[in-house]
């Protein structure tokens, strides 16, 4: 399960742990834009096209064996996959797809820096690992195949599980607090909201022709 704090800020992401070990798997092939077309921007309608080309073949219909279908991965919270996760477009339907099936967390060696941006803003927690470490929770994950829970701890920065000796990992700072606060750059940017105003009152002294056209600015 997902541990919210206060505010449906994510402290862990506690859950059973599925691989995708590829890399550079980028966004158009996390949503494609089938998904795009026929969702819309509905979440739990975009769910069922999470990896769509992958995992059904338009002759023979689902593809038998993609991680996401086996059923000891039903219920998976936490995605392991390569480097470059998240690459192309800017689609912000990937991480909506991915939290609609269920997806909380994603191990991988990098992101695409977009998309690790919009995990952010959507509660989904991006672990960049070492790549070593990377398959060390690859085979942890593979190895308890859905029978044990695997963690991902926003608190301490490790990923546990079971039989994995505690695995480090790495999140910007401003993306971490923005995590574990449940806020986002429209609440960091309202915390500076009365040095804004400060500063609009002295630049209005001095430039006021700029504020002429905009009724109300400066309070």
């Amino acid at each position: 399960m997902t541990r919210p704090a206060a505010g449906g800020a994510v402290e862990r992401v506690e859950g059973i742990a599925v691989v995708l070990m590829r890399d550079n798997i980028d966004t158009d092939a996390i949503m494609p834009s089938v998904g795009v077309r026929a969702a819309g921007t509905d979440v739990a309608a975009l769910a069922p096209y999470l990896f769509h080309e992958w995992r059904n073949d338009p002759g023979t219909g689902a593809i038998a064996g993609f991680p996401l279908d086996r059923p000891e991965f039903a219920g998976a919270r936490i995605l392991v996959s390569g480097a470059n996760f998240g690459c192309g477009s800017s689609r912000e339907h990937a991480v909506w797809a991915l939290k609609g099936h269920g997806i909380h967390a994603v191990v991988a060696a990098s992101f695409g820096e977009i998309f690790a941006g919009n995990c952010v803003r959507n509660g989904v927690v991006p672990a960049r690992v070492d790549a070593s470490d990377l398959h060390r929770v690859a085979d942890a994950a593979d190895s308890l195949a859905g029978t044990a829970a695997m963690t991902v701890d926003l608190v301490s920065m490790t990923i546990s599980a079971p039989g994995l000796e505690s695995v480090g990992f790495q999140l910007d700072p401003t993306a971490r607090t923005m995590l574990l606060s449940g806020s986002d750059e429209i609440d960091a940017t309202l915390r500076h909201l009365s040095s804004i105003r400060e500063f609009q009152r002295r630049h209005a002294s001095l430039q006021p022709w700029i504020y002429d056209c905009a009724p109300g600015a400066v309070d």
